[in-house]
Order: C-alpha cells, then structure tokens, then sequence
C-alpha cells in the first residue's frame, strides 16, 4: 500500500511540475516595425514577456497577416515611410474591435485611436501612472537620432491621456475603451531601458483579459511542495 499511495502522489506531483512549466498563455503578437533607426526594442520586449512574436516587413505582408491570422495585439511602428495601406489596414483592424499600439509620424490613423495632431518635436515626456511602473522617471527625455518629425502631441476626443509632452497636450493616447495606444513618439528617442519597460507595461495593460487566466507559479510550486511532503509524511505513518 505504501508504494501504492507513493507512485499516486508522486504523479500528482508530477503532474503540478507539468502545471508550473506551462502556467502562462502566451498572446499572439504582429509587428510591423520599418526599422529605419530601430534597434528592434519592440521585439525585445515582446519577447522578454514570453509572446508569441510574428514579424512582417512589407505593407503586402502586414495585410496578408491580418487577413490569416487571429492575433491578440498588433503592434504598428512607421518611423520611415507613410505606409498608406498600412494604416488603412490598421484603422479598419481597429474599428472592428482590435487591439493594437501605434508609433507613426504622419496621421494616417490618428482618428482611429481617438487622437488629433496638435504639435510637433516636444521633446519632455511627463507620465501618469498608467505606464510608469519600472521606468528610470516619470519624466522622460526624448532624443531626435536624425527624423525630421520624432514627435507629435495630441488632442484627445473620448480617449485617455497617459503622459503629456511641454506643449501640455497628450503624448500617449489610450483610446477604444482601454484596447488601443498611440504613442507620440518615434523608435529610439527613449533611452533603450526606458523604452522597453513602456512598452511591457503598455503590452500588459491591454492584453489584461485577453488570455486566459491561469494560476501564478508561485502557488503551483507551493501546491506540488505541500502533496510532496504530504506524501513522505503518510508513508512514515503508514509504515507504524
């Protein structure tokens, strides 16, 4: 009987490991980023969060992706070029219910995310606490590696502000009952640190209920700890 009750609570132990290994739901993510000065800090911290990350390179490709796939967030960074179809593709993903982040310098999408442009090349970036968590500051320089634009402010109509730039209008726009982000700012002009933290937090913030809720780690370990020594505790007294 011993090793009968052993074999059952060392599988269910083993069973609690399996648990701990794959107690995350990974979101599927898209990036569109054209990398003109980027040092990919969108894919670093997509994948410092664990996501599933897919990346595109083209306006063909963006749509393409789109249209196959069923994605958790669309993360959309356009520091080079227009990208006219891009953005219209973003806008329409956005109005049927989407949740994407958004760095552009021109407004191909601006109304989509609840914004209007009000001023250009701010240069002081004040955050709420919507996104500060783990940043060096709540007041962040940015610095301009050559764009002609590197930033824009907005005004915002039944949409969040999150940080503000000198100007006193928004610098990150949440928008779309909390499923939508709009970042006035272009790749790299955040420190590098900074600039990865704000976009974790802002991933978090909108995948929350996106995934699956599934328990901490913390508490699947302490779970398979207490039926390990549960287990070397019965078989002691059985053994009497």
């Amino acid at each position: 009987m011993q090793n009968s009750v052993r074999s059952l609570l060392l599988g269910i132990f083993a069973t609690c490991t399996l648990l701990i290994s794959g107690y995350t739901q990974a979101a599927m993510i898209l990036l569109y980023d054209d990398f003109q000065w980027s040092n990919s800090s969108w894919t670093m911290a997509v994948n410092g969060l664990g996501h599933d990350l897919t990346s595109v390179n083209s306006d063909d490709g963006f749509s393409s992706a789109l249209s196959t796939g069923n994605w958790d967030l669309v993360i959309a960074q356009f520091d080079d070029q227009w990208h006219t179809t891009a953005s219209g593709i973003l806008q329409s993903f956005v109005q049927t219910g989407g949740r994407a982040i958004h760095n552009h310098w021109q407004n191909g999408a601006d109304t989509s995310f609840g914004a209007t442009v009000q001023g250009w090349n701010q240069s002081s970036l004040s955050m709420g606490p919507l996104f500060s968590s783990g940043l060096t500051s709540s007041e962040l320089s940015l610095n301009n590696l050559g764009y002609a634009i590197f930033s824009r402010s907005f005004s915002v109509d039944n949409a969040q502000i999150a940080a503000t730039f000198e100007d006193g209008n928004a610098a990150i726009v949440v928008g779309n009952n909390s499923r939508t982000i709009l970042n006035g700012f272009m790749g790299e002009t955040l420190d590098l640190e900074d600039e990865i933290r704000l976009y974790q937090n802002q991933i978090r913030f909108l995948l929350n209920g996106a995934t699956a809720s599934v328990p901490e780690p913390a508490g699947l370990a302490l779970l398979a700890l207490g039926i390990l020594i549960g287990a070397r505790r019965f078989c002691r007294q059985s053994s009497f």
